[in-house]
């Protein structure tokens, strides 16, 4: 394993709390949607997919919570997708089954190119931590399968307070019932954050291909500035 100099288009915590807000997609934008279902497919609101075929999910995607809501992509029975690129930046509130990226039920999910994001998740809005509660930023389950090709620059952070943090857990990579998450290719630079008390950053059948700085710390432990 080789461990790679930060790469230049994300920087967590350049002196203040929160990470910079991605760069926008350059290319033309082909279609600019509301919540969208397809089949057995559901995307969130104020998706766009580019001329280039990059996925994008701006900052407010996904903030409703119920049903498939819960999810950037939720993707069910057979699905096959297919982007050339993915970026996203969603702030959830945690909650139980809270997905950014749920694919099941032998269905595929597949990114050719760079996959860049950020989960910023927070309390729920009556400040209640269920059972079981937490968030699950790339999920595959039920013969499924996720393939990040290009270089993957991820972070997940639970901003939620010191006193509220202890029972909540935050996972990035999750495969579960004879799926898998494969992340990046021998020529890929892969970084991965998860900063939270109870950090997971990888979970069951995911392999890591690329050259991989990996981040998994308490979020007390990383040193954070709010001015």
């Amino acid at each position: 394993m080789h461990i790679y100099a930060p790469l230049p288009k994300f920087n967590p915590f350049p002196g203040s709390r929160r990470a910079p807000l991605l760069t926008a997609v350059t290319s033309i934008v082909l279609g600019l949607f509301a919540s969208h279902a397809s089949g057995g497919v559901h995307y969130a609101d104020g998706y766009s997919i580019s001329q280039d075929n990059v996925l994008n999910f701006p900052a407010g995607s996904a903030e409703l919570y119920e049903g498939v809501k819960y999810n950037l992509i939720y993707a069910v029975d057979d699905q096959n997708l297919s982007f050339n690129g993915l970026v996203f930046n969603t702030k959830p509130q945690i909650s139980w089954n809270q997905y950014s990226f749920h694919i099941r039920k032998n269905s595929t999910l597949t990114i050719n190119g760079d996959t860049i994001g950020i989960v910023d998740a927070s309390l729920p809005t009556d400040g209640n931590i269920g059972k079981d509660f937490g968030t699950y930023a790339i999920y595959a389950c039920d013969d499924s399968h996720i393939f990040l090709n290009g270089d993957v620059d991820v972070q997940v952070e639970h901003d939620i307070g010191n006193d509220k943090q202890a029972s909540v857990g935050a996972n990035l990579l999750y495969a579960r019932d004879q799926s898998s998450i494969d992340i990046g290719t021998a020529n890929s630079n892969v970084r991965l954050w998860v900063l939270a008390a109870q950090p997971d950053l990888i979970s069951a059948q995911v392999r890591l291909v690329g050259d991989l700085p990996l981040n998994e710390q308490p979020i007390d432990w990383v040193h954070r500035h709010d001015g």
